[in-house]
């Protein structure tokens, strides 16, 4: 849709996309995922598909499984001021040589259903070279890492319920909630905080942030005008319980926190990494 204004839409509308598992040619909707940015080393910036571990394999990553499908597909967001709606899709399998996974995962922490897939820059440098586009991501320092949070903090999880969306415009459904855990707290011990939210199937590797419209309080105690958002980490599924033969969902949702995507994104070895896999993404 191409229109005569400027308008606006929020970028982290444009930083996430459905991912869909390939198996035997059939293509079905298994989740979401968002780019992240991650800065190596001063002059290595990459680029990573973010979603959670299941989203990819199919099945939960405890079980130490081989992915049910042979790729995925997922879309970068071909947007600007003026043009909204255009995608382009792209399709990574799973496994490269010697059937080694292609997705990163947490180096020391089996249990982190989190993965990342390094994104191969010709896909998306073709895309938006001499256009007046970019590829939206987000990272660790951005939006506003001093945003300050606290229990009961509003937070949004970005992705597509069921599949659901707006498939006109490609943009995503924003639901929101609150923190519902102690963020400063590792819950049950581990990297994850619990949010409130009435999150469905398919949002299963939704970037969550919190967010401000108003007066916003940083970590040094600062107050500021204006709203900002912060970068919480990464859903991965929704808590439900056994009550008799009834199970009930608690609208909670758990998320692994921000530095658990960052330790994924800072374990590669790119050289290591690009010397493995050695292949070429299918682009439509």
């Amino acid at each position: 849709m191409i229109i005569d204004k400027k308008i606006e839409i929020d970028s982290i509308s444009l930083s996430t996309t459905p991912i869909f598992l390939i198996k035997n040619g059939k293509k079905n909707f298994n989740g979401t995922g968002f780019f992240y940015s991650h800065l190596l080393s001063h002059d290595k910036r990459i680029l990573y598909l973010a979603t959670a571990l299941h989203v990819l394999i199919g099945t939960p990553p405890f079980k130490n499984k081989s992915p049910i499908a042979e790729e995925i597909e997922f879309y970068f967001p071909f947007s600007s001021d003026k043009k909204i709606g255009k995608v382009k899709r792209v399709k990574y399998p799973l496994l490269g040589k010697n059937k080694k996974p292609l997705y990163i995962t947490h180096p020391l922490n089996l249990e982190v259903d989190a993965a990342l897939i390094p994104i191969n820059t010709e896909d998306y440098s073709e895309c938006f070279s001499g256009k007046n586009v970019s590829l939206n991501s987000i990272s660790n320092n951005w939006p506003n890492p001093e945003l300050k949070v606290r229990i009961s903090t509003n937070v949004v999880a970005i992705g597509y319920p069921f599949g659901f969306h707006d498939v006109i415009n490609s943009l995503p459904i924003w639901k929101t909630g609150n923190m519902a855990s102690e963020p400063n707290i590792d819950f049950l011990g581990k990297p994850l905080f619990l949010v409130d939210i009435s999150a469905f199937k398919g949002m299963s590797g939704s970037p969550v942030l919190a967010i401000t419209h108003e007066m916003s309080e940083l970590e040094d105690n600062r107050v500021i005008a204006g709203g900002t958002k912060k970068f919480l980490g990464l859903l991965t599924f929704m808590r439900t319980i056994k009550n008799g033969f009834d199970e009930i969902d608690l609208q909670l949702g758990y998320v692994w926190k921000s530095r658990i995507i960052y330790e994924i994104a800072q374990s590669i070895n790119l050289d290591k990494y690009q010397n493995s896999i050695l292949y070429k993404s299918k682009n439509r």
